[in-house]
C-alpha cells in the first residue's frame, strides 16, 4: 500500500499488533505445552493479564492509528527498530 502498487479500492493497510511475554515465558519448557495442571493454566492466564495491561498502557493510543509492530523486521527481511 505505501509503494502505491495495490488498488486502494480493494485494499486496505493493516495495523499489527503482538502482545509479547518473552520474558515470563521464556523459563518454560517444552513439556509446559502438556501441563493441564489448573494452577499452571491460571499462571498463564495472568501472565497473559499482566503482558496485555502493559501492552495497552504503551500502545493504546496507537490502536487503529499504526501498527506497533515491524513486522519485515521480525521476518528478517528489513532493519530493525522502524516501528515500534
Amino acid at each position: 500500500m505505501a509503494e502505491g502498487k495495490l488498488d486502494k479500492n480493494e485494499f486496505r493497510d493493516m495495523r499489527i499488533h503482538i502482545v509479547e511475554a518473552n520474558d515470563a515465558m521464556a523459563p518454560l519448557g517444552a513439556s509446559s505445552k502438556m501441563n493441564t495442571e489448573w494452577e499452571f493454566l491460571t499462571l498463564l492466564r495472568d501472565i497473559g493479564r499482566r503482558a496485555a495491561g502493559e501492552w495497552l498502557d504503551r500502545h493504546f493510543d496507537q490502536i487503529g492509528v499504526r501498527s506497533t509492530v515491524d513486522l519485515p523486521c521480525i521476518f528478517g527481511t528489513s532493519r530493525c527498530g522502524a516501528v515500534v
